[in-house]
């Protein structure tokens, strides 16, 4: 089974779980990022995320907070992310902010390399306990996914 698959069988289940939990989100994610396949290395990848509140008016709350994440391909589920900050890799992979009515986050990979081959996660939230410590990601959170794979790099493709 593609561990893209198993992720979104997890997710699935968790759910399913947990749907007697309140849900303190009031984000929306209304443009999840495109999986990126068989990219070539040295050129530029863009993944692309939009957000908006869910809220009635929708002035009520601020727009959302988007941020990424990265797992690389061969680490296990249950090893954590790491958030992509704005200018990471030296300097290769930065984060393009457009902010509305809803919010438009880009990450761009410039010279795209086999190491960047993952998951990125596109997190989006304007819940006021976001940020505090021990909150679970999923009650504060919304999260969609997008793998990298499959580069092409010449010879002996990765």
């Amino acid at each position: 089974m593609e561990l893209y698959s198993l992720v979104r069988i997890l997710a699935f289940v968790h759910v399913a779980l947990n749907r007697g939990e309140a849900r303190h989100h009031s984000a929306e994610i209304i443009q999840r990022p495109d999986d990126v396949i068989g990219a070539d290395c040295g050129k530029e990848i863009r993944v692309t995320c939009m957000a908006r509140s869910r809220d009635e008016p929708k002035i009520t709350r601020p727009t959302p907070d988007i941020e990424w994440w990265f797992k690389e391909q061969q680490e296990s589920m249950t090893s954590q992310s790491r958030k992509i900050h704005r200018l990471d890799r030296e300097e290769r992979v930065k984060i393009l902010v457009e902010v509305f009515t809803v919010v438009k986050s880009t990450l761009i990979i410039k010279d795209a390399q086999p190491g960047d081959e993952g998951v990125y996660q596109c997190r989006a939230s304007n819940s006021p306990n976001r940020y505090k410590e021990g909150v679970n990601l999923y009650q504060h959170w919304k999260i969609e996914e997008a793998p990298v794979t499959n580069m092409k790099c010449g010879e002996g493709d990765y």
